[in-house]
């Protein structure tokens, strides 16, 4: 502090103890206790501090973390790496609400310690290269709202415990190697809006509690090996934009309920086994832009005269439009 600032300081401090010892006044002596009060420290909780320091070691870069010991400071610090993670004041107390590390090479694992990172809204730790399996006490992170897991190298199942994020928005745990069958319990997840699953090795039949994802726009299941029928119940997701299956094993009839997703942008079916005729429905779905189906048996349905029809028999692909629409049938 400079010299003028400290005189400058002792004789505000001065003057405000003539004050107070002239006036009786508890609100000017409560103006005087505010003005001359230091601001408060940033200081996180010594369980958070602790946490995310055994967090970030787990995760393993040393070229960026360097020393992982987090202190209690943390929040007014300024580092490098620090500005990816978010520190927010929730009455008084300061908490980690984001941590964001996409692409930085992270080589580790998820450490379960997580859980302690307990006002954690945002965790974005997609397009590494981190392995081993989605720790089940993620599902203890009742503030989370976004989590971004895709382009990872990790294995195992879905833990249903992440059907206990009542919070949560947005999940994608795309391009992994995560096997299994999906939870039944993700269809708990009241407020889900966007659910990316694509590219692993999931199997089974796909659950009918992903038909009460009431807030669900956009579903993508692609390149896994689900077998079995599309589940009635997916005709309840009036929301649903964007809805992806393609490529697995998938049989019985031809979905006719998504004539009833009115809002449907992007429909992909392809690589399946499905049965039936298209419903003509279909063509006069007035959002939708774009159609992919192929491996279709006994399909019967006839082109609209209005449509443009363009027929490549290299690929024995059919492709035509209305208006803006592209449709794909093989």
């Amino acid at each position: 502090m400079r010299l003028s600032e400290m005189k400058r300081e002792k004789i505000m401090n001065r003057s405000c103890l003539t004050l107070l010892t002239k006036s009786a006044n508890p609100l000017i002596i409560l103006f005087l206790l505010c003005q001359s009060a230091e601001p408060a420290k940033k200081i996180l909780p010594s369980a958070e501090s602790e946490a995310l320091s055994r967090f970030l070691w787990s995760l393993r870069n040393s070229k960026l973390f360097g020393a992982t010991d987090v202190s209690d400071s943390f929040c007014e610090e300024k580092y490098d790496l620090y500005y990816k993670i978010n520190c927010t004041s929730i009455d008084n107390t300061w908490h980690i609400t984001a941590i964001s590390l996409s692409s930085v090479h992270l080589d580790g694992y998820i450490d379960p310690v997580v859980k302690n990172l307990t006002y954690l809204e945002i965790l974005d730790l997609s397009r590494n290269d981190l392995e081993g399996p989605i720790p089940h006490e993620l599902g203890s992170l009742s503030h989370l709202t976004d989590l971004y897991l895709f382009n990872n190298f990790l294995n195992g199942s879905i833990p249903p415990s992440l059907g206990n994020l009542s919070s949560l928005e947005l999940m994608y745990l795309a391009y992994n190697r995560v096997s299994g069958s999906i939870p039944v319990e993700l269809g708990e997840l009241g407020k889900l809006e966007r659910l990316d699953l694509k590219d692993n090795e999931l199997n089974g039949s796909l659950p009918k509690e992903l038909g009460k994802l009431s807030n669900l726009r956009t579903l993508y299941l692609s390149s896994n090996y689900f077998t079995g029928n599309l589940p009635e119940e997916y005709q309840n997701i009036t929301t649903m934009e964007s809805f992806h299956v393609a490529g697995n094993y998938l049989t019985g009839p031809f979905p006719k309920f998504v004539v009833k997703w009115v809002n449907l942008l992007f429909l992909d079916l392809g690589g399946n086994n499905f049965e039936d005729e298209l419903p003509p429905e279909i063509f006069t779905m007035t959002n939708l832009q774009t159609l992919r189906v192929s491996d279709l048996n006994h399909t019967g349905f006839q082109l609209q005269k209005s449509i443009d029809q363009h027929v490549y028999s290299g690929t024995a692909e059919l492709q035509y439009y209305r208006s803006n629409p592209t449709i794909y049938i093989c």
